[in-house]
């Protein structure tokens, strides 16, 4: 039998992996920002991807 009461936001956001993705765009930005700050010419850039690492 399926289960009708309200779910909290962040119990969707569990299930669905969703926190994984919200976590990663967090890092994109907080990287792009410090990369603005600090490479000449990075208005012309954009970071859109990191693995760990590297």
């Amino acid at each position: 039998m399926r289960d009708h009461r309200p779910q909290t936001t962040g119990d969707i956001l569990e299930e669905t992996g969703l926190n994984n993705i919200q976590q990663r765009a967090i890092a994109l930005s907080q990287l792009n920002k410090a990369v603005k700050q600090h490479v000449n010419g990075a208005e012309h850039c954009r970071v859109s991807n990191y693995r760990q690492g590297y």
